[in-house]
């Protein structure tokens, strides 16, 4: 394959911790305002994803427990009222600019199979540009576990074993 296809990786939470910090109006906008996701396709099977929360996530404490920022699955009707747009776009730009700082942003070369798990939760992913050329190519296998099921197992075996209780995704 040609040059670039670096991963890019970002720690949500980091960035709301960031965006919290330096613009707490921002942050509110972006933890009580849902926002609608779809995505819609055939990929080995038909799916019609949807889905509308905020891109920052809060527990009943407050605590992130999920970002969720992807401009490819959201909707470009806002779902807001129309005094708020102006400044949801710019918390938007704000996001993005806190997810580029060079502090925030870990990236690594892949090689041929290598696996990278991840919290997609928590987690935002991405690849700088490629170019694929005629000496190769590039090949990408997602796979995703719903944190329901999982959380019901690790509960389940804690119980069996007598283990602590894990209290699960809150």
């Amino acid at each position: 394959s040609g040059g670039g296809g670096e991963n890019q990786f970002v720690d949500g939470f980091q960035v709301a911790d960031v965006l919290k910090k330096e613009n707490p109006y921002y942050y509110e906008l972006l933890t009580t305002h849902n926002f609608i996701y779809f995505d819609v396709g055939n990929d080995y099977v038909e799916y019609n994803q949807l889905n509308h929360h905020p891109i920052i996530t809060l527990n009943k404490y407050g605590k992130v427990i999920r970002f969720a920022y992807n401009n490819y699955t959201r909707s470009s009707l806002l779902d807001v009222p129309e005094d708020k747009v102006i400044d949801i776009y710019r918390a938007f730009h704000k996001v993005v600019e806190i997810m580029y700082d060079p502090a925030n942003l870990v990236t690594n070369k892949m090689d041929s199979g290598d696996m990278v798990v991840f919290d997609n939760w928590r987690v935002l992913h991405g690849r700088s540009a490629f170019k694929v050329t005629s000496a190769g190519s590039r090949h990408l296998e997602g796979c995703y576990i719903d944190w329901d099921e999982a959380a019901s197992r690790m509960r389940a075996i804690e119980d069996k074993h007598g283990l602590k209780k894990f209290t699960g995704i809150i």
